[in-house]
């Protein structure tokens, strides 16, 4: 767009040139014929007084014609600014469409007006480029008129001219002051349509960037909306979950299960949610276990902090094997940085139950958004994490005594020995893609976990574990 519109003023500025080439000739060819006219009065005698009432009439044919040729020279230039404007309105409505166009179903007919009218808008600012210039040429020429008329009438009066070449030379004075006048007003009319052809470049540059930021910002609350309406209204969440290997901290207490976990989530526009959800285990007893029930809340500080809350009980089976199965409650809290370049989040956990235990994870990821449609995408989330956290020998005895058989006393001799260190429990390495399609959300994922500083009967050494969710949401 800007190279079309600088080859427009190129080709203005060469236009421009060849008038003030044609209308140079026409008054030199104009006062030719005037010189003439006093040629065509010669007598025996020289006529003072007809020399006189010819030289008049020389001097105004001189005015009547360059004003002519200033006035067709002014009506060409005005002619070229009209075709100036006309051309970048209809740039400017070319350019709509395609910023529509282009935007594909990211904009709406609400937007898609919204933009049209801004674009009606910037094509009425343009449109008195036209006149606004012509007002300033005819000023010009005004001026023009005035010093014209002004020297002729001095010009014209000769009271010493006595003779014929006494005439011809005070018309050749005439001709050349007013051949100087012209140069003059060529050079600021050109200089003047140079500043106003920089001025409507300017504004259509202006009103060209605007629509183009106007697209993005409307594509850009298209979109918050869809934000808005997919995370932040009141829904309610039927979801099923397996892992291949169910491990908590990074230990799994040497047994190697495979779970699916079905639950339920309501959650309101405000940030408030509750959640119930249950396990179902492969290797165990009782194979349903881990009953939970989940309060929770969720806000924004600000456009890249944000927190949650939540409070936890559990239920289990008494022949529960489950890492947790030694606590009754649960507490958390979490806090989240999201910049555009990595996102940074701590989420703190406290257990309790026969004894209490406290756990902090830290986690670094960043998001690569991949779009379907406007409404539906993959998300991949690569993150790396690590857990720092207690570990207490009394809790693990009990939890391998329970695992034993059910009813098992909750008490052992392996407690005499308890110790309890605080460290790095484990770090993760995790893949996990989010497909959102419509209101079916698929979340497969695979995370690399490296336990450290193990007390207990779970492996020391590193494993995958697979995992895959999908969610069904209600709006």
């Amino acid at each position: 767009m800007v190279l079309l519109l600088k080859r427009h003023n190129l080709h203005a500025r060469r236009a421009l040139t060849l008038i003030v080439l044609l209308c140079f000739l026409s008054i030199v060819q104009n006062l030719s014929f005037a010189q003439a006219t006093i040629t065509l009065t010669k007598n025996d005698a020289d006529d003072v007084v007809k020399l006189r009432q010819d030289l008049l009439k020389s001097t105004q044919f001189v005015v009547d014609t360059t004003l002519k040729g200033l006035r067709n020279h002014i009506e060409a230039l005005s002619a070229s600014t009209s075709r100036a404007v006309h051309s970048g309105g209809k740039r400017l409505t070319v350019l709509v469409d395609s910023l529509i166009v282009s935007a594909q179903d990211s904009l709406d007919a609400a937007r898609q007006d919204s933009l049209r009218a801004l674009n009606t808008m910037f094509i009425a600012k343009l449109a008195p480029h036209e006149s606004s210039t012509r007002q300033l040429l005819d000023a010009r020429l005004s001026a023009f008129t005035g010093h014209l008329l002004k020297a002729r009438k001095s010009f014209a009066d000769c009271p010493d001219c006595e003779d014929r070449s006494d005439f011809f030379e005070r018309l050749a004075d005439f001709r050349d002051f007013t051949d100087s006048l012209v140069s003059e007003f060529h050079e600021t009319a050109s200089s003047l349509m140079e500043e106003r052809s920089d001025l409507f470049a300017d504004a259509f540059d202006a009103a060209r960037d605007s629509l183009h930021d106007m697209r993005d910002g409307l594509i850009d609350n298209r979109l918050g909306d869809i934000e808005m309406w997919r995370y932040g209204v009141s829904r309610l969440v039927f979801s099923s979950a397996y892992a291949s290997h169910s491990a908590y901290r990074g230990r799994d207490i040497g047994l190697v299960q495979q779970s699916i976990s079905p639950s339920v989530t309501y959650r309101h526009s405000s940030g408030l949610n509750i959640q119930a959800s249950t396990y179902w285990l492969n290797n165990a007893g009782n194979r349903w276990d881990n009953f939970q029930l989940t309060g929770g809340y969720e806000f924004r500080l600000s456009g890249v902090l944000g927190g949650s809350l939540s409070y936890t009980h559990f239920w289990f089976n008494d022949s529960s094997t489950s890492e947790l199965s030694v606590f009754t409650d649960n507490a958390q809290a979490g806090f989240s940085f999201d910049w555009p370049a990595i996102s940074i989040a701590a989420l703190g956990s406290m257990n309790f139950g026969t004894a209490t235990e406290f756990t902090l994870t830290t986690s670094i990821s960043h998001n690569f958004e991949i779009p379907f449609s406007l409404y539906n995408k993959i998300t991949v989330s690569p993150s790396f994490s690590w857990v720092l956290g207690q570990q207490n020998s009394e809790l693990t005895s009990l939890l391998t005594t329970k695992g034993k058989g059910k009813k098992a006393a909750v008490t052992t001799s392996a407690q005499k020995s308890a110790t309890s260190t605080f460290g790095v429990l484990d770090y993760e390495v995790s893949l996990p893609a989010t497909i959102e399609l419509g209101p079916v959300t698929l979340v497969p994922s695979a995370t690399y976990i490296i336990p450290l500083n193990v007390v207990d009967a779970s492996t020391r050494t590193s494993f995958i574990n697979l995992e895959f969710g999908i969610f069904l949401t209600i709006r």
